[in-house]
């Protein structure tokens, strides 16, 4: 329910997807097959735990999500809530993989993205990605070990 809310809105998915919280709720579930897998990762300490879906939208869906995310951001309520992203980045999963498991940091680290800003401008560039996003995917990005939950899909990695 959280991973849908979050999306739902940082990604305005009402106006880019046409999808209500419900319907992306149900599209990131786990029974709908969408959703690749779920990195869950605690620090060794047990203190930060993030978690991390990896779903799949069609391309059309992508498409869509990034052409119109530029005219929702500007149509969105006021307020932090919807206005939090001031561009969007899109790339293979393979690519971002490979970035992450070919740096030695968390902090950094460059992959090449196709990026949509508020504009609607649309680019090709190097990003750097937030380091505790890098964190989160580490352990899936260097195929460390990892504990499987009650569903085979969710993976549990130690920082």
């Amino acid at each position: 329910m959280t991973a849908a809310r979050e999306f739902y809105e940082e990604g305005i998915a009402q106006k880019t997807l046409g999808m209500s919280e419900k319907k992306l709720r149900d599209h990131i579930d786990l029974k709908a097959g969408n959703t690749v897998q779920i990195c869950a990762v605690k620090s060794v300490q047990g203190l930060h735990r993030h978690v991390l879906y990896l779903t799949n939208f069609s391309a059309k869906q992508a498409r869509t999500f990034k052409y119109s995310f530029a005219a929702a951001q500007a149509h969105a309520p006021r307020g932090r809530k919807y206005r939090e992203k001031d561009e969007i980045a899109s790339l293979a999963l393979d690519d971002l993989v490979k970035a992450i498991a070919q740096s030695r940091s968390n902090v950094g680290i460059q992959v090449m993205a196709h990026v949509v800003d508020l504009q609607g401008n649309r680019s090709k560039k190097l990003i750097t990605l937030r380091p505790v996003f890098a964190r989160m995917l580490r352990g899936y990005a260097e195929g460390r070990p990892s504990v499987t939950g009650k569903n085979k899909l969710i993976r549990f990695y130690t920082l």
